[in-house]
């Protein structure tokens, strides 16, 4: 009977044991878990940012290359009129010239 109790006091012991080493491990898993969760979610986050900076980027690029365009087209609006006018003071100098030499 002694041995009995001892075995089964043994038996408790060793179960209890387990039951408190199983606990600490998962509890290191579910951290371990939380922890590569937490990682995941930060990449995540600096890969958002960087996709928002570069759509950031790129869109002022697209805002500059309209500007440009648009600065090219205003400045030919401005020079083109400019432009004929010479052009066609030129032509009519040249005209009149050579009315008189003829």
């Amino acid at each position: 009977m002694n041995f009995m109790k001892k075995y089964l006091l043994f038996f408790i012991i060793i179960s209890l044991a387990i039951l408190i080493f199983y606990l600490f491990a998962s509890k290191n898993d579910v951290s371990r878990e939380q922890k590569s969760l937490a990682n995941l979610n930060e990449t995540l986050d600096n890969s958002k940012n960087q996709n928002k900076q570069e759509s950031k980027k790129q869109e002022e690029l697209n805002q500059s290359q309209k500007l440009i365009s648009n600065l090219k087209r205003k400045r030919l609006q401005f020079l083109l009129p400019k432009t004929i006018m010479i052009a066609s003071k030129i032509i009519s100098f040249h005209q009149t010239r050579m009315l008189f030499y003829r």
